[in-house]
């Protein structure tokens, strides 16, 4: 009997995992691409357990038999919703505000029952269980362990097993296939609980039990040790795909271990003192509290891991305070209902309410300062023993016990005592290597100090207001810290975009006011730049001239790059083509190369993506060919950044310029930050701006044919942070390139990324099209003779 239920929570676990990432696959190339996504799905996901487990909790207090009728009824009826298929016409909005609550929607009309009805199965076939009279049903909460294997064994098969050999059809009809056994086994496991349910005897005992009250107090707690890692997992889920790419396989990572964390802490066999835990979980904030304070990302695999194992110990902390305080098996399901309850507040919290409320990444600090605030108790009394000399200093701030006097002023203490020791340099502070190791010094005095605070506290919810402190204040002056000021920092579903602004250096003492540099930072990562006024310049003969600079391309985009290159081959060469599609078509792209300074001679660290570039190739492509068809005119742009591509357009040419976040939108058009795209229609150049994601706003677009319609140019350089979103550079959205490029024309994919190599990809994908490929990289050069090769 005990495998019975074993295995069929085992394998209702496997299938409730399985879905999301093939869900998140799905809604992925609809939603942009963005780390964001991934977060909403998570607060469908745990909305649907939390209806789950509330059915369980009030299906509970019918009779057996005729929760057996009912829950069968309602499984079978989820045969309607199979396969799961994206509905036709749920077209994403063009508002990003509205983006988050559609994505919600649509997973509801695409999962909808058949996930419901699996949601459920965890508590309801551990309540029969309870009922069943076997020796172990008394504490029914060790198949919670098995429940999270077979989540963990999902997420796994995913992406190492079914992802690489079926296609999302073929998946959505082996899922249903195995839900339908899934049925069988739940309406096997209520029968034999029917007939086996205890006696009079035992539903007396219970029915005592149920009536046991149980004070609120304990039931918010419950919420709250639910709550912090389902909020932690989204925010270390978001520090890893910020950088790295917004894929379902990322994604399933953070996942994994906060299931893993379930498994540990119910596993009757696995003793871990939540005490310890306590104590490496208070020092472990700190280091985090570095990263996040200075917002470092190399090296990633340290910074990576540091998140990680942070995660890992404070929810494993969590959750095992949840099983070392769980209730007898009567109160099992409003147990895991009140769980769930706090998995959804967690989840909402950082996809949807603190997109809303905070401009910076807050929600994450908020979520490590609450696991510290929800250390066990004891786990601070060595600390007070330890630091009795301090006991002074405690009395002077918190005379009554350190209530909430206390907390406010440790907070201010804290907060005061980083701004000094941040503040005063932080303004006139450059990015230098200099400038950086004496931000590293900085920030290890700060934390030095707020640790020295942090030991006068012997209790957990001030240690965790007062580096909640810390961590925001010197977070925000990390973020104040580049250039010189800061002009605006917005925040949409897409990530957090900062405008900051510096004084260029000039080659010579003037009495002339040097260029402003304006720059766009998305993430962590730079996404463009433009200078402002008269630049001082010197020949090769060594005089010195003014130009305007505003006009010029900077960073990957400039004129002696690749990009350069790109619209040189145009101008000098015209695309040729044969009478065959696939052998007149070029794909270019580039691969990771040093850091770029473009040709401003500023020498700005731009830790952002590189340059696009066509190649040698091209130039004897285009003398071997017949002329066909007549220069560049129309152009589709795949992200917008600052527009600096638009420098390139002339009067009469027309660039389709596709972007999905509409703060990149309303920044690159106001000429407060950047000109390129004004300056551009001024020219006499036609500038359409397409809200959208581009993959699915090109499908609108015209295909192209013989007579010349269709673009000449489709330029991919849309990034979320340092990450490409993938479904950008899949065979699938090449096709559809091919579908709108002109004969003659060309596609430009910008895929550099700090930590992947995806230029082997693109080169596959262009051989099975039959397309031709160059790799270019962006070396740096003034020199106009030297191509940048």
């Amino acid at each position: 009997m005990l495998p019975l239920f074993a295995i069929t929570i085992f394998i209702s676990a496997a299938l409730l995992f399985q879905v999301q990432p093939m869900a998140g696959k799905m809604v992925l190339p609809l939603a942009g691409g963005s780390p964001a996504v991934w977060n909403t799905c998570m607060v469908f996901f745990q909305a649907a357990l939390l209806l789950g487990y509330l059915y369980s909790h009030l299906l509970a207090k019918l009779k057996i038999k005729a929760q057996v009728v009912v829950h069968g009824l309602v499984a079978v009826a989820a045969f309607a919703m199979l396969p799961m298929v994206l509905p036709e016409g749920w077209n994403p909005p063009s508002e990003s505000t509205r983006l988050s609550l559609w994505m919600i929607g649509l997973l509801g009309m695409t999962l909808g029952l058949p996930f419901f009805v699996v949601s459920t199965t965890g508590p309801l076939v551990q309540s029969w269980f309870s009922k069943t009279g076997h020796e172990r049903s008394k504490d029914p909460y060790f198949l919670y362990a098995a429940s999270n294997i077979g989540s963990a064994v999902g997420l796994l098969g995913y992406p190492l097993l079914i992802e690489p050999e079926l296609r999302l059809g073929e998946q959505a009809i082996g899922w249903s296939q195995a839900y339908g056994l899934l049925v069988v086994l739940l309406i096997t496991c209520g029968v034999v609980t029917a007939k086996r349910a205890a006696g009079a005897a035992q539903e007396v005992k219970v029915a005592s039990e149920a009536t046991a009250p149980i004070a609120w107090r304990r039931r918010l707690l419950w919420i709250a040790l639910a709550a912090v890692p389902s909020s932690l997992m989204s925010g270390v889920t978001q520090h890893i795909s910020t950088d790295l790419a917004a894929v379902p396989l990322l994604w399933v990572i953070p996942l994994f271990l906060y299931l893993l964390t379930f498994t540990l802490a119910f596993s009757p066999r696995i003793r871990i003192s939540a005490n310890v835990l306590g104590w490496i979980v208070g020092v472990l904030a700190l280091g985090d509290c570095f990263i996040v304070m200075t917002g470092r990302n190399k090296p990633f695999e340290l910074v990576l891991m540091a998140h990680v194992v942070s995660f890992f110990l404070a929810a494993l902390m969590c959750h095992r305070r949840l099983a070392d305080d769980r209730p007898p098996p009567s109160r099992l399901t409003e147990f895991f209902l009140l769980i769930a309850v706090g998995g959804v507040l967690g989840g909402i919290f950082n996809a949807l309410v603190a997109p809303k409320l905070f401009v910076l990444i807050v929600e994450y600090p908020i979520a490590i300062a609450a696991a510290c605030a929800l250390r066990p108790m004891g786990s601070v009394s060595v600390a007070s023993r330890l630091v009795s000399p301090l006991q002074i200093a405690r009395a002077w701030v918190a005379p009554h016990t350190a209530g909430l006097r206390g907390y406010f002023w440790m907070a201010v203490l804290a907060a005061l005592g980083v701004w000094l020791i941040f503040g005063g340099q932080y303004a006139a502070m450059r990015f230098s290597g200099d400038a950086l190791v004496s931000q590293t010094t900085r920030t290890l005095v700060g934390l030095g100090f707020a640790a020295l605070v942090l030991l006068m506290v012997p209790r957990p919810i001030i240690f965790a207001t007062t580096l909640l402190a810390v961590t925001i204040v010197g977070q925000n002056l990390t973020r104040r810290a580049y250039g010189d000021y800061t002009l605006t920092i917005r925040r949409s579903f897409f990530g957090v975009s900062h405008v900051y602004a510096q004084q260029a250096r000039s080659i010579e003492e003037t009495d002339r006011e040097p260029p402003t540099v304006v720059t766009l930072m998305h993430g962590t990562t730079v996404h463009g730049l433009q200078l402002h006024g008269a630049l001082i310049a010197k020949r090769a003969d060594g005089t010195i001239f003014l130009s305007d600079s505003s006009l010029e391309p900077r960073t990957y985009y400039h004129r002696h790059g690749p990009v350069g290159e790109i619209f040189r081959s145009f101008e000098q060469h015209p695309f040729y083509a044969t009478t065959s599609n696939e052998a007149g078509v070029e794909i270019a792209f580039s691969a990771q190369s040093g850091q770029v300074a473009g040709a401003m001679g500023l020498g700005l660290p731009l830790s952002g993506p590189l340059a696009l570039a066509s190649g040698p190739g091209l130039s004897e492509l285009a003398t071997a060919r017949k002329y066909t068809q007549g220069p560049l005119g129309r152009i589709a742009v795949v992200g917008m950044g600052t527009g600096s591509i638009l420098a390139y357009c002339r009067a009469g040419q027309q660039a389709d310029v596709y972007e999905i976040d509409e703060e990149i939108v309303s920044i690159a058009s106001d000429p407060e930050y950047f000109t390129y795209v004004t300056s551009a229609r001024e020219r006499g150049a036609k500038v359409n701006i397409i809200i959208g994601d581009g993959r699915l706003k090109l499908v609108g677009a015209p295909d192209a044919d013989t007579k010349g319609e269709g673009y000449g140019l489709i330029f991919v350089d849309a990034f979320s942070s340092d990450s490409i979103p993938v479904h950008l550079i899949t065979k699938e959205a090449v096709e559809l390139y091919l579908k709108k490029l002109r004969p003659d024309g060309a596609i430009a994919l910008h895929i550099s990324n700090r930590h992947f190599q995806l230029g082997p990809v693109v080169a596959r994908i262009a051989d099975e099209v039959g397309a031709y490929c160059w790799i270019r990289d962006d070396f740096v050069t003034t020199d106009p003779s030297r191509p940048a090769a």
